[in-house]
């Protein structure tokens, strides 16, 4: 079934467009900001609250400060509907895109040996992805990930187009929907030349959490929370030995939209960042980012730039990670 670029859409409505097609006036409160009544249907709150409901026109966000929760434009849309975040995105492009080609692809089913993927992230893309064998040049290189693992999370090597000659890693919203290719350099050498990581233009790594989806799914996020961790290869690792809750924020630093996703689905974390200081001096913001609405506990081993949580040992993890129990 094809998907939609939820990125394009929420880029390019207003959310000021879609008070507007349904009627709801608000008023302004400074330069970027809307106040009223929260007009979402079943709003058991009392409609005399003047400033129960909130509109970041910069943002392009609302939030009901009684109930309702807030969110983006699709998610506005998908409240007032009652419907799922994909329907609400097909609204929203047939009310104010219909005139517009609005990119779509068949997003990945694992890594597969011979499967081809096709994706468009603003600019068309088209490669051949294929899967990753147990005697790749770049998982020799890497902490034996398994087969299993690498299917699991669909990484597959490119033959063509932008990513070609990288591996690619792909990256899914929290509801489960492709949103972007990561390619990963194969080896040191092409890491000196070219990168380590090469991201498709207009992906913003700071909107998303990694495997946050998967996380979701999972029994373990509602008895231990979730184990935040810097790279993808930390959540390659961690799954492998065990750990199917561990999210990654594709970098150091935790960014609000990050936050707000985390905090949405739970209020336990583990923050699981790598050794050397500069991940330690992160560990430290992330957790103190979180730390007003959630229970946190940071992860401390002795410091060193080579020491990761994918360079632990399954045994060593066991130590690391014990079972999590927030203070009462």
């Amino acid at each position: 079934m094809p998907w939609i670029d939820y990125r394009h859409i929420k880029a390019s409505v207003n959310i000021g467009q879609v008070l507007g097609h349904y009627g709801i006036e608000l008023r302004r409160v400074g330069d970027r900001h809307l106040a009223g009544t929260c007009p979402l249907p079943g709003h058991a709150g009392d409609r005399s609250n003047k400033n129960a409901f909130h509109v970041d026109t910069q943002k392009n966000a609302f939030n009901c400060f009684t109930h309702c929760g807030g969110g983006n434009v699709i998610d506005f849309v998908a409240k007032m509907e009652g419907c799922q975040f994909r329907e609400a995105a097909l609204k929203l492009h047939e009310w104010f895109l219909a005139d517009q080609s609005t990119p779509e692809s068949v997003p990945a089913q694992g890594g597969g040996e011979g499967a081809v993927e096709t994706a468009k992230v603003n600019q068309p893309l088209t490669f051949e992805l294929k899967g990753l064998q147990g005697n790749h040049p770049f998982l020799r290189k890497t902490k034996g990930l398994s087969v299993e693992t690498v299917k699991h999370f669909g990484l597959g090597f490119c033959t063509k187009g932008l990513l070609a000659g990288w591996v690619a890693i792909p990256v899914h919203n929290r509801a489960g929907e492709l949103v972007a290719y990561i390619g990963r350099a194969v080896n040191s050498t092409q890491a000196e030349v070219e990168g380590k990581y090469k991201v498709p233009p207009g992906f913003r790594k700071s909107l998303e959490v990694f495997n946050l989806h998967r996380a979701l799914a999972g029994k373990e996020i509602g008895k231990y929370g979730l184990i935040i961790v810097e790279g993808f290869f930390g959540v390659f690792w961690l799954y492998q030995c065990g750990y199917k809750n561990a999210v990654a924020l594709m970098g150091k630093e935790l960014s609000d939209r990050q936050a707000e996703l985390l905090l949405s689905v739970s209020d336990r974390f583990t923050v699981f960042l790598d050794g050397d200081e500069a991940g330690r001096m992160a560990a430290e913001k992330v957790a103190a980012k979180l730390a007003h609405s959630a229970f946190v506990r940071v992860i401390e081993y002795p410091l060193g730039p080579k020491r990761k949580p994918a360079q632990f040992s399954k045994e060593e993890l066991k130590g690391l990670l014990p079972a999590y129990k927030p203070s009462p």
